[in-house]
């Protein structure tokens, strides 16, 4: 048996590494399924492993030789990829991780090849919310369509799959006391954090994001501009900024937190002086503080649904300048999330009120 050398190289359109063998004159290509970075393992240990085997007849190898210029699912994913680089910095991220998730099942596949079935047993397989998979469905449809439009394949496989209803989570804002006996039992920063979480409505990232330069206390005001999340700082969810109001209960707590990290530019930071991360602030700081107050488990980002609901069941602030303060887009959303809280007290009307009043109606007349 006449084995040669043989050679590894990266294959267009896949994000594995190749061996190219020959025996007996016949040439092999060998999907070693090891991505690009591991290049020189796979020369120093794969590919002898490789013709050691071969040498002793432990394995055989069918004809792996391709002639077919059909393009990859990788090859797809990356135009697919590469037409969303306008997305903010940490969508892009979470995109660019669930791509590289999908390739090291489908990367290697011809796309022409790629039934219904096989993103449908999939995505079914994966332990994850009706909305997560509803997110990944779109990410394979927009890689499928690029296909179509490529001619590569007639009909994008992807859109004859039902994602699973999504049922949305119930709100569960903490209760006055519990938010009392959050912040009275945290120390440090994190009692800080958790002040201003609570008294502004702001999203975890936003609050990652928040510099000293953001904060003016002689107007009462913070700025909201920017928003971080996967170590990447970039605009906030709507790319609008706004302003929250600096309540009287609040001002202790950043002068408190001035002191702690006042000198850097960033208003929270962890023991190590860097950026915080969800996972780290929920790993060793909010989880544990729940568990330890015997409180239910729930996400950090309840703090933004408390301040939310409080407010709206005040009756006090106008529900406009509340979804400005929650940075969203418009009254819609506000309703959209929170219209169970909102009064509606729709049994106790006041028969005498006249409608059509010159008081109570818009007084100008369309009459021609």
């Amino acid at each position: 048996m006449k084995i040669s050398k043989g050679s590894v190289f990266k294959k267009k359109g896949s994000p594995y590494l190749y061996i190219n063998i020959s025996i007996n004159k016949k040439r092999y290509l060998i999907n070693t399924y090891f991505e690009h970075d591991k290049i020189e393992h796979v020369e120093t240990v794969e590919l002898p492993l490789l013709k050691a085997k071969l040498f002793k007849g432990e394995i055989t190898l069918d004809n792996k030789e391709e002639t077919s210029n059909k393009k990859s699912f990788y090859y797809y994913s990356s135009i697919y990829l590469n037409s969303k680089k306008f997305l903010k910095i940490g969508t892009l991220s979470i995109l660019e991780s669930n791509i590289k998730r999908f390739n090291k099942k489908f990367g290697d596949d011809l796309i022409i090849n790629l039934k219904a079935s096989d993103i449908e047993n999939y995505l079914f397989s994966l332990d994850i919310q009706p909305l997560v998979f509803r997110n990944y469905l779109t990410v394979f449809k927009g890689i499928f369509e690029k296909a179509l439009l490529d001619g590569e394949i007639n009909i994008n496989i992807c859109k004859l799959i039902k994602p699973p209803k999504n049922k949305p989570k119930e709100i569960e804002p903490f209760s006055v006391d519990e938010v009392n006996l959050l912040i009275n039992e945290s120390s440090g920063w994190f009692k800080n954090y958790l002040a201003i979480a609570f008294y502004t409505g702001c999203r975890v990232g936003e609050l990652f994001a928040l510099k000293w330069q953001n904060i003016d206390l002689k107007k009462k005001r913070i700025y909201i501009n920017a928003s971080r999340g996967n170590y990447k700082e970039g605009t906030t969810k709507t790319g609008k900024s706004r302003y929250v109001p600096i309540f009287d209960n609040l001002v202790s707590y950043i002068k408190s937190q001035r002191l702690i990290t006042g000198m850097n530019t960033y208003v929270f930071l962890n023991s190590k002086g860097n950026c915080l991360t969800s996972s780290g602030i929920a790993r060793y700081h909010w989880n544990p503080l729940l568990k330890r107050l015997n409180l239910p488990q729930r996400p950090i980002y309840n703090t933004r649904h408390t301040f939310a609901t409080n407010m709206i069941m005040s009756n006090i602030v106008d529900m406009n300048k509340i979804a400005y303060w929650l940075g969203h887009s418009n009254l819609r959303m506000l309703i959209l999330h929170y219209n169970k809280f909102i009064n509606s007290d729709l049994d106790n009307f006041d028969s005498d009120f006249d409608v059509f009043s010159v008081k109570n109606c818009h007084n100008e007349s369309r009459i021609a």
